[in-house]
């Protein structure tokens, strides 16, 4: 039967080892946050997952290997933030954003009405700030009235990433909220 094996006590030699480090802990998580600043999560967050990635590596080190322990270290840490990577694009796929992005409740059908009737120079102007492919795949879903799965046939990209692409279409107009409201979508 699998399952969580039990904790070994961490000795002083391994809390040693895991003091020297604390170092390499902060500096991979400063990088990862750099790296994907759409992460919801504080620095404390993944400095305490690091931590105890660290432990971890402490209870798995053995010195007779041949290797250092930051390399461990990092290997562990590594890990748990490709995990968080991973929980952060699951979760930029399966939201509904269009119902964040506008104020007033508006739900996303309405949106995608309101949408496929702007004035091409409105859309242009919407749009265009926006990366290339997000264009695209605001322009399928709400220009052409392609479904997600339709989109990612015409565009030749897999069904989760027109969702990704959505995603992040609708945050960068959330970035410019001040400009766009739901009165701009009234005709």
């Amino acid at each position: 039967m699998r399952g969580k094996t039990e904790l070994q006590p961490v000795n002083e030699e391994q809390k040693q080892l895991v003091a020297k480090n604390f170092r390499l802990a902060g500096y991979l998580v400063v990088r990862f946050l750099k790296q994907y600043p759409e992460s919801r999560f504080a620095f404390d967050d993944f400095y305490s997952n690091a931590c105890e990635a660290m432990l971890h590596a402490a209870r798995k080190f053995d010195p007779n290997r041949g290797f250092q322990f930051a390399t461990l270290a990092r290997k562990f840490i590594l890990g748990v933030f490709r995990n968080q990577k991973r929980k952060i694009d699951l979760r930029c796929g399966r939201e509904t954003p269009w119902e964040d992005a506008f104020p007033g409740g508006i739900g996303p059908v309405t949106i995608g009405k309101r949408l496929a009737r702007l004035e091409e120079e409105d859309w242009d102007a919407l749009v265009r700030p926006l990366p290339e492919a997000c264009q695209f795949v605001l322009y399928a879903r709400y220009r052409l009235g392609l479904s997600p799965q339709r989109a990612a046939l015409e565009l030749g990209i897999p069904r989760s990433a027109v969702d990704i692409y959505e995603a992040r279409a609708v945050r960068g107009l959330k970035r410019r909220k001040a400009v766009l409201s739901p009165g701009d979508f009234y005709g």
